[in-house]
């Protein structure tokens, strides 16, 4: 019986029935690939109580051969006083099974460390940078960022198996000496040519109706460049052109509103909410005219792969691996709205540019589809369990 643990930071969620939900990019396809490897999964991440009037637009976590186990946040000043108790039950867990999947997190780093202490055998999944994580989020983070990609640096570099996200950005921040692989954690499902077709069509239709911007990204988190985006449409609120931005995630909008009012764009802001992975954020892609991701940190952004799998001509910032994927004519500085509202231009006043934009990003987009990225972390995968038993 072959039995593995993965650990994240990602916030689960149990409704009085025991049912676990998840928000965001965990589904049953993502656990899919760990859960045909193994007889059981322990899954470790933070948990939050919620009625079962509450788990609309969440994805039902519905394995049998998954076992969760919630741990208490540590990542806060009250959280410190429970790492000790989380390490020990860590601990406990991972002596009893045959190997780690730790995804680059507290909760992934702790596992990690136990699995170094039993002789277990440990994949890390790298799936963003904690230099820039920490570095766009706070004074604190600013202070504690040094320490902390200095840690992670050292546990990558000496770990057997690795998976990236990217194809060159967190390799080479965060080198290996063990077996690796760069491969997205997108799922993008097989292309059909109908899309671009559609696309293109929209492309001409622009001059009828409203130019819709999309950006998506929890609205908590300052990172996304949700304000850039903002300062960028107040610029182009007078040239014009009928602009919308249409915001999809969740977290609270309080702030984000307020923030418009005080542009006076608050009419051209819509707050969509979140919708569950796959066909609903392609549909809500599918309105979406141009796909902005302004943000201040990344890893390699699902959001803009899913975009671009619809056509979506985009413009994003210079970190990460955004630069992997999109044009370098559309690529911005962090933070430079009002670069942002003159690619946007650019791009609506040039009909074949857009036309050009939505097919190159289309076609670059294929190289994530499913069924290929499936195959190359199966073969991988496979080999850690092998090392594992």
């Amino acid at each position: 019986m072959v039995k593995l643990v993965f650990a994240h930071d990602n916030k689960f969620k149990l409704d009085e029935k025991g049912n676990l939900y998840s928000g965001g990019a965990f589904n049953n396809e993502v656990f899919e690939r760990y859960t045909k490897l193994c007889d059981e999964l322990i899954v470790i991440g933070r948990v939050e109580r919620i009625d079962s009037n509450q788990v609309r637009n969440l994805n039902l976590i519905t394995s049998n051969k998954i076992k969760f186990v919630g741990m208490p946040n540590v990542n806060s000043i009250r959280g410190l006083f429970n790492i000790k108790f989380v390490q020990k039950e860590i601990e406990n867990i991972v002596k009893e099974c045959d190997g780690v999947i730790a995804r680059t997190s507290t909760l992934g780093l702790m596992a990690a460390k136990a699995a170094k202490k039993f002789k277990k055998a440990c994949l890390v999944e790298v799936v963003g940078c904690i230099w820039d994580a920490l570095w766009n989020y706070s004074l604190k983070g600013k202070i504690i960022a040094p320490f902390m990609f200095f840690l992670y640096r050292r546990w990558i570099l000496k770990s057997k198996f690795v998976i990236y996200v990217s194809n060159e950005f967190l390799q080479r921040r965060y080198p290996t000496k063990g077996y690796k692989l760069s491969c997205s954690d997108v799922v993008i499902p097989s292309l059909s040519e109908d899309i671009i077709e559609k696309r293109l069509r929209r492309i001409e239709s622009m001059k009828d109706r409203p130019i819709n911007l999309g950006i998506i990204g929890n609205l908590d988190i300052k990172y996304k460049g949700h304000e850039t985006a903002f300062r960028a449409l107040a610029l182009l609120k007078n040239k014009g052109f009928d602009f919308r931005l249409l915001c999809l995630g969740g977290g609270s909008k309080q702030k984000l509103e307020y923030f418009a009012e005080r542009l006076g764009i608050k009419e051209k802001v819509t707050f969509c909410g979140v919708v569950p992975s796959g066909e609903p954020v392609f549909d809500w892609l599918d309105n979406i005219d141009i796909f902005l991701i302004p943000s201040l940190q990344e890893g390699l952004p699902r959001a803009l792969i899913e975009a671009m799998s619809r056509g979506c001509p985009a413009i994003g910032t210079r970190v990460g691996g955004i630069p992997e994927l999109i044009d370098n004519n559309f690529v911005i500085k962090p933070k430079d709205f009002r670069g942002l509202a003159f690619k946007i231009l650019e791009l609506v006043n040039d009909k074949d540019l857009m036309k050009e934009q939505a097919i190159r990003n289309f076609e670059k987009s294929k190289d994530y589809v499913k069924e290929l990225l499936d195959e190359r972390r199966e073969k991988f995968l496979n080999e850690f369990v092998t090392y594992s038993i």
